[in-house]
């Protein structure tokens, strides 16, 4: 009896641990290769439509993937007390600057009230100010998650859905990712030049 009690106590614990430490590792890039070679093929018939939705940005207009046609759009949902997302502003701003326009930062936050959103902006203002002015940053506050939990069904942030330039959803990321690595470049790079 001992024997048995000991052998399911160690099988429990067992299983813990490797709940615990599976949720300690590095979150997966879902749909980035790990090493892409060149040239990149992008499998259009992998596409997937993207919700049409409409979003309020801070300012009170109204704003959709369709507005943004013609450009790559990266669709990112986060909030201020993730760390991750935060972490990845710095990352984002950089990539957003670096495409002069050709690509836009959706920010899709989903922070319990506007004015900590706010808040958080007003401190990035050095880092963000110019994106957000030449409407590269489209910041929106998503109250209640009606968009995020309701039509895209995002459970954990950050997340980003990459849109084509013919709205089509191309990637969805689930995690922080690296924004500045070489294989992302390939990646954004094949996707402006595809025609539509």
């Amino acid at each position: 009896m001992k024997i048995k009690a000991a052998l399911i106590i160690s099988i429990i614990l067992g299983s813990l641990a490797i709940v615990v430490w599976d949720m300690n590792k590095k979150p997966k890039i879902y749909g980035v290769v790990e090493s892409i070679s060149t040239p990149l093929q992008i499998d259009r018939d992998q596409f997937k439509s993207v919700p049409k939705v409409e979003f309020t940005d801070l300012q009170g207009n109204k704003v959709s993937l369709e507005h943004f046609k013609g450009k790559v759009v990266l669709l990112n949902f986060w909030a201020t007390w993730c760390p991750q997302c935060v972490s990845e502003f710095p990352h984002f701003t950089e990539l957003i600057k670096k495409y002069n326009g050709r690509i836009i930062w959706l920010a899709v936050s989903n922070d319990d009230n506007k004015q900590v959103l706010q808040d958080f902006l007003e401190k990035q203002q050095g880092l963000i100010g110019g994106i957000l002015a030449d409407q590269s940053m489209v910041v929106v506050w998503d109250e209640n998650n009606k968009i995020t939990s309701g039509i895209f069904y995002t459970e954990l942030f950050p997340e980003t859905i990459i849109v084509t330039k013919d709205t089509l959803m191309a990637d969805k990321i689930v995690g922080p990712a690296d924004w500045g690595s070489e294989e992302m470049g390939q990646y954004l790079n094949a996707l402006l030049s595809e025609e539509q």
